[in-house]
């Protein structure tokens, strides 16, 4: 029978320095203490978050039921206020735009009926002065915000194509 060689134990590997520097030649660099804690920060006026510091004497006293009610109630009252002066002034600049429109419609007929009866070679441009049509052009941009913030995109591309007709007419970029 054979008779299997002995096994050589394996060695262990060389062991290692603990020097990371690559070169045993060299010395190892001094490792720095750590940094002491920060000191805490002092707190903030007016008592807010954590600790803070104490009201301020003379200060703005708690409401009573009754004040918090009369200031609610004058909330809402100026909230309501508000809405009928955005309502109202809503309605004053559909008016106007609607008026301008429909000079604008007027002119174009008229120079329309010109040209028709040979009165004119050309039909007249519809001229606005500069100030009308850029309070004109204004209007009917904040109403095509507001119809395309509502969702009534039907509405706001009459209103794009209205606008974009109107500058192309004033030769306006």
């Amino acid at each position: 029978m054979l008779e299997k060689p002995a096994q050589k134990e394996a060695a262990p590997p060389p062991a290692k320095s603990k020097d990371k520097s690559g070169d045993p030649g060299k010395k190892p660099k001094p490792k720095l203490p750590p940094l002491p804690p920060l000191p805490p920060l002092p707190p903030l006026p007016g008592g807010f978050g954590g600790k803070g510091s104490p009201p301020v004497p003379g200060g703005a006293k708690p409401l009573s039921e009754e004040e918090k009610k009369k200031e609610q109630e004058e909330r809402e009252k100026a909230r309501q206020e508000a809405a009928k002066r955005k309502a109202a002034r809503e309605k004053q600049d559909q008016e106007e735009i609607s008026k301008i429109l429909m000079d604008i419609k007027q002119m174009e007929q008229d120079a329309a009926a010109n040209k028709n009866t040979n009165e004119a070679d050309e039909p007249e441009a519809v001229i606005l002065p500069p100030k009308t049509l850029a309070r004109l052009l204004t209007k009917m941009e904040r109403e095509l915000k507001s119809a395309s913030a509502s969702g009534d995109w039907q509405r706001s591309n009459e209103i794009m194509h209205k606008i974009k007709e109107i500058k192309m007419n004033n030769n306006i970029n």
